[in-house]
């Protein structure tokens, strides 16, 4: 169930698909602790923990305020000590830190620095059994250069150095291209995976032994114009690797798998409009997440998962974000005053929310928007066609005996533009008087919109869901 950690204003947030930011502790007394790390705005990089069943999250807890504001990653070791690797801000150095884990908490040291040559963006970061670490990022050689190369770089001291020092750029897996370079590392197989895409037109990977030697040749696993950083990978149990990437000459999410031998087939996850994938074998099966887009800013969380030789019809991860079971307009001086615009609240035809004898969502004293669901929702998003002016509505909700007003959690909304509307914090924070009710001969948990001054101008609907705006998921490790 959706819960609010914090509220962040950096531009990434969670970060962008080839990286890691949610761990679970795997063993000792906090098993199944989850810590979630993330940028809380344009310098600072925190985190915050849950115990199950993870209805309740710990307060914010800074780790540095020295980070660009661009994305991070993190990988967490056998005894849940977490390292990261983040782009410094004014200098686009490259900048390590570990946290210690103890006693149920992490606490973190001071920054190394990996490289402070050129400018350094989206790091990923690995461990081996052993202890040593490697980083993989996108690495811009400024003019007359100008161009992208991926690097590597790597750690036998638990990351107080890296290769030569800070002025030792690594090693380029990739020749130098205008667009960036974005990758991810995997272990299996007993070699060190980087997989990578480059040049907004490949997704590719070179490999190496962990017994050491040299990275082997390119093998090219994709082509597709415009893939970039929309790809996610992880490694089996039995020792295969997946990767589940958007190629938009397909239009949607798709999943190929390299079990020593050769690549399988090209399978698709989602055909219609996705991005943002994240994959995880949880066991031997693959999963992939990702969102699905229903309209303007309306991105759901979806799953899908690989079954025989396919992959499953995806599904919502939420259903209380989603599509409303029902939708009324109510006008108050109709003959016919309910106006069921259920289905044409979740498409995305413009100008269809409306009573036809207003012609409006809503414009006189009393006239009412209802939506409803079978539990509890948290969202109402509404996309106008029209908005209104001078006119203002009353927030309600059905507490068995009666309408319960309220102000949103996001604020006063009087339907005079596009915006997502939050109800409450959360799902979690829906009132625990909410009670189901009957509205037009259909029971339902409601909300109402009733208007109490009247429009100049009425708004029109063009779509109203409860489905907010999904992106940068992260997916805790089975």
């Amino acid at each position: 169930m959706q819960r609010l950690i914090d509220t962040v204003t950096s531009f990434y947030g969670t970060g962008i698909p080839p990286q890691r930011k949610l761990f679970r502790v795997k063993s000792g007394n906090f098993t199944d602790r989850l810590i979630a790390l993330y940028c809380k705005d344009a310098n600072t990089i925190a985190h915050s923990w849950s115990d199950p069943p993870y209805t309740s999250w710990s307060e914010s807890t800074t780790i540095t305020n020295t980070s660009a504001n661009q994305p991070f990653s993190a990988f967490m070791d056998a005894d849940s000590n977490l390292y990261l690797v983040f782009t410094a801000q004014t200098n686009m150095d490259l900048e390590f830190v570990k946290l210690t884990f103890s006693a149920g908490e992490w606490s973190g040291g001071s920054p190394v620095t990996i490289c402070d040559q050129q400018d350094n963006y989206y790091p990923v970061i690995i461990g081996e059994e052993g202890g040593k670490l490697w980083v993989a990022w996108s690495y811009f050689v400024a003019p007359p250069d100008a161009s992208y190369y991926l690097q590597v770089k790597s750690s036998i001291d638990d990351g107080l150095t890296w290769g030569e020092g800070p002025n030792d750029p690594g090693e380029a897996l990739t020749s130098g291209y205008a667009y960036p370079c974005y990758g991810s590392l995997v272990i299996a197989l007993n070699k060190l995976f980087c997989i990578y895409t480059y040049n907004r037109s490949n997704l590719a990977y070179r490999c190496r032994p962990l017994t050491g030697g040299s990275w082997e040749d390119e093998v090219g696993i994709y082509m597709s114009s415009y893939i970039d950083e929309e790809f996610s990978s992880d490694s089996s149990p039995e020792n295969r690797v997946g990767v589940a990437f958007k190629a938009p000459t397909v239009g949607g999410i798709c999943f190929k798998e390299y079990d020593g031998g050769g690549w399988s087939g090209l399978h698709l996850v989602e055909f219609e409009d996705s991005a943002s994938p994240s994959l995880r074998y949880f066991g031997v099966t693959p999963y992939v997440f990702f969102t699905k887009n229903y309209g303007i800013l309306q991105d759901r969380l979806h799953y899908a998962y690989k079954s025989g030789d396919s992959f499953s019809s995806s599904e919502p991860l939420e259903t209380a974000l989603g599509l409303f079971d029902k939708v009324f307009c109510y006008d108050d001086d109709a003959s016919s005053k309910y106006e069921d615009r259920t289905t044409e609240a979740g498409d995305t035809t413009s100008a269809d929310v409306y009573h036809p004898t207003s012609g409006a969502l809503v414009k006189d004293v009393n006239d009412t928007l209802y939506v409803g669901m079978e539990e509890p929702f948290s969202v109402v998003h509404a996309i106008l066609s029209t908005g209104g002016t001078v006119g203002t509505v009353e927030w309600h909700y059905w507490n068995g005996s009666s309408w319960k007003d309220f102000t949103p959690y996001s604020g006063a909304y009087h339907f005079t533009g596009n915006s997502i509307v939050y109800l409450w914090e959360d799902l979690y924070s829906c009132p625990s008087d909410w009670q189901t009710g009957s509205v037009n001969g259909e029971t339902r948990y409601w909300v109402r919109a009733k208007t109490a001054t009247p429009f100049d101008v009425a708004p029109v609907g063009s779509q109203i869901t409860a489905i907010s705006d999904a992106d940068y998921i992260n997916v805790v490790d089975g």
